[in-house]
């Protein structure tokens, strides 16, 4: 974790001159890792670990929407509303149910941005933005912490 006040410092001794201001946070988190060598053990890992991240996605995401429409009783106004409209009770699947499916889906695929490999706008994904809270909330624990232990280089 860098000081702002020791960037300002580093700049001024270079350029006694100029006037800075600093329009961002008050510390900067530096990561410095070297990139482990890529071999085929590797390669196996990040996609299995992948794979294993689309699975429980899939399934969370398939279970989530399942026990929404059992919570709501969307069958039940389904046949409701046929009966309603047509006058007598359904007969097995009907036209309401096929399009709630394919809305579903067609929704779920707008949700999330993609289509295959194709983005459908260039607006970022909700685990995108997720993504960038979690990086933030992580630079900002360990600028707090690293301020706590005394780790921060400063003026």
């Amino acid at each position: 974790v860098i000081s702002i006040l020791k960037v300002i410092e580093l700049i001024q001794k270079l350029y006694p001159d100029i006037h800075v201001v600093n329009l961002g946070y008050p510390e900067v988190v530096v990561f410095h890792k070297k990139p482990a060598p890529i071999t085929k053990k590797t390669r196996i890992v990040q996609y299995g670990k992948i794979f294993f991240v689309c699975i429980i996605s899939f399934f969370g995401a398939a279970f989530t929407i399942m026990t929404y429409n059992n919570d709501v009783g969307v069958n039940d106004l389904f046949s409701y509303l046929y009966s309603l409209f047509m006058g007598y009770p359904p007969e097995g699947n009907t036209v309401l149910q096929l399009g709630y499916a394919i809305g579903l889906a067609i929704g779920l695929l707008f949700f999330f941005n993609h289509v295959a490999r194709h983005r459908l706008s260039d607006e970022p994904t909700p685990l995108e933005v997720e993504m960038r809270l979690y990086e933030r909330d992580v630079n900002d624990a360990t600028a707090i912490s690293s301020g706590r232990n005394k780790k921060t280089l400063d003026v």
